[in-house]
């Protein structure tokens, strides 16, 4: 059983490193035109694939009975997840390079936390279900002084609201000005899921280490992002799709290394019986 099990997480896993190296590759230099709209159409087929491959991942998860908070927690992730995937689709049709890479962070991040939940202690569960209602108080509390508006509420809305934001901060054990749920950094996370998983996958962290790190200035806002508006200042133009294969190849290749990452778990943590479908998928992503 054991062989089976790090067999099944392995042959995946090297699906999920061959993209990466695709995608170096690509960074060097372009390849020819129809090799790069050959790989485009096969990343876009194996997005698509991996995103109806994540609806059947919920839909087995919803039998599992008992059903325990931390499922629950994975399929909400992975819904999430498909979600964002399907929206970096349309955005890639219609040409939003830029905007495909600034998602593919918030995709990194939930597919990370949706496999980390599973292991995590139970503490940091808690804190993960009631961390927003903290930020929210705290958002509130910050703006109604700047805005100078205390008197928008009435002082018994406000201790409720106080009470239900201390409520939070006892589950969470995090203080209102604390940037995360969780006491780890992402990257950490990444290296704790890897340590579950068969010896020597790092996949979890190449996928921090890459598909998340490389979407920071598209997130952020910082010059790197500007390449292709840059264009359109010189030259009165905006890139067409036609000449930006290359780019649309890295930002779905990282759609579809975050789909990978949650569908591999799914089948050699959760159990799910998908091997074939995340080898299939794996096929069609490296076609050449």
């Amino acid at each position: 059983m054991r062989v089976l099990v790090r067999a099944a997480a392995i042959v995946p896993f090297a699906a999920v490193v061959a993209v990466l190296l695709i995608l170096k590759r690509q960074r060097k230099g372009k390849m020819n035109v129809t090799t790069e709209k050959a790989n485009l159409g096969n990343i876009q087929t194996a997005c698509a694939q991996l995103i109806r491959l994540g609806e059947e991942i919920v839909h087995s998860l919803n039998q599992a009975n008992p059903k325990t908070d931390r499922v629950m927690l994975f399929q909400l992730s992975a819904l999430r997840a498909i979600r964002l995937a399907s929206a970096c689709l349309l955005l890639d049709e219609n040409g939003y390079v830029e905007e495909v890479l600034a998602l593919t962070r918030t995709l990194s991040e939930v597919a990370i936390n949706a496999c980390y939940l599973q292991m995590a202690a139970d503490q940091e569960v808690a804190s993960f279900r009631v961390f927003d209602i903290q930020k929210s108080f705290r958002m509130s509390e910050n703006l109604a002084k700047k805005m100078d508006a205390t008197d928008t509420i009435s002082d018994q809305e406000r201790v409720k609201l106080q009470g239900i934001a201390a409520a939070a901060r006892t589950k969470s054990q995090r203080k209102d000005n604390d940037m995360s749920w969780s006491t780890d950094h992402v990257a950490i996370r990444a290296e704790k899921l890897d340590k579950t998983m068969a010896s020597g996958t790092e996949m979890f962290s190449l996928l921090k280490g890459s598909t998340y790190e490389f979407a920071h200035p598209f997130v952020h806002g910082t010059y790197q992002s500007f390449r292709a508006v840059s264009r359109l200042m010189s030259k009165g133009t905006f890139p067409a799709d036609g000449d930006r294969e290359t780019e649309r190849i890295q930002a779905l290749g990282g759609v579809n290394q975050c789909l990978f990452a949650l569908c591999v778990y799914a089948h050699v943590k959760l159990g799910l019986p998908i091997e074939a479908e995340i080898h299939e998928a794996s096929r069609i992503n490296l076609a050449p």
